[in-house]
């Protein structure tokens, strides 16, 4: 029943996903990332792609499927995919992520990932005969997980928040941070904290007094004020 769900859900993850790539290309070259989401979520392929292949090789087939089914519905649906509806412009990354992930699904999914490429790229062009996808591994990569590992807490700390004191998902609310450390980062991501959280402000200072009625949280020494 899991993977019956996640079937559904792989379809809909292609589907978004071409709506979104004005003209598909099965020989999609790795793009060069212009925003740290993108840097996150190739660097994410990368390890999950090396990992997979490492399993297949030992036959550690459900290993590897768990890894592939976390990254797909996670890293990629719940964060990337919300990510490219607020940053724009995203043809070359979605087209390049669509072929590696069904090329990495199709020893699980063989009929569902042939149908959706066929209806892609033609029935002439097939997936089984696709060259297995390759990684990169950057000296970077832990950086930059670490850096928007720190996003996402935050953003998952402000929805639980806003979940606790029932504030309804469509109510924007202002927040203020104290960045600690982390200012640089945080200034030049403000768009997606602001969107993914649902903020009508966010004002990022080193100092100021706490704002009053406000319920907070520490995370890495940032301080949040809702």
């Amino acid at each position: 029943a899991g993977f019956r769900n996640f079937t559904n859900k792989l379809w809909n993850i292609s589907r978004f996903m071409l709506l979104n790539i004005k003209k598909p290309s099965r020989k999609a070259k790795r793009p060069t990332p212009k925003t740290l989401a993108d840097q996150w979520i190739l660097s994410r392929l990368d390890t999950v792609t090396r990992v997979v292949t490492e399993h297949l090789e030992r036959y550690n087939f459900s290993a590897a499927g768990e890894l592939l089914r976390d990254f797909t519905w996670g890293d990629l649906a719940d964060w990337y995919l919300e990510i490219a509806k607020i940053e724009k412009n995203k043809d070359a990354m979605l087209n390049y992520l669509l072929n590696v992930v069904l090329t990495l699904w199709h020893p699980f999914m063989p009929f569902v990932t042939e149908q959706i490429w066929s209806e892609t790229y033609g029935k002439k062009a097939m997936l089984m005969v696709a060259p297995w996808p390759v990684y990169k591994s950057g000296k970077g990569n832990k950086k930059i997980a670490s850096d928007f590992f720190l996003i996402q807490s935050l953003v998952s700390r402000i929805r639980a928040l806003r979940a606790d004191y029932r504030i309804e998902p469509a109510k924007r609310v202002r927040v203020v941070i104290r960045p600690g450390k982390y200012e640089k980062l945080l200034k030049a991501e403000p768009h997606l904290m602001q969107e993914l959280a649902r903020l009508e402000e966010l004002t990022i200072a080193r100092r100021g007094e706490k704002p009053g009625s406000a319920v907070g949280f520490v995370e890495k020494g940032v301080e949040v004020y809702l």
